[in-house]
Formats: structure tokens, C-alpha cells, sequence
């Protein structure tokens, strides 16, 4: 596998890190919102 490619495996990965956060993010703050 060249660096290149790890690179890029990488980024994808964190990219789909910060989306799930950012998802699980949203949803708990729609949650205490809620209960609020």
C-alpha cells in the first residue's frame, strides 16, 4: 500500500468519525432539548 493511499484511507476514516460524533452530537442535544 503506498503512503498515498494510506492518506487518503485515513481521512476517510476520520471524516466518518466526526460525522457519527456529529450525529450522536445533534441527537443528544435534540434529547436534553426535549426534556428541557
Amino acid at each position: 500500500i503506498s503512503s498515498s493511499s494510506n492518506k487518503k484511507v485515513y481521512i476517510v476514516s476520520l471524516r466518518f468519525i466526526c460525522l457519527s460524533f456529529g450525529f450522536v452530537e445533534t441527537k443528544a442535544i435534540k434529547t436534553i432539548k426535549k426534556t428541557q
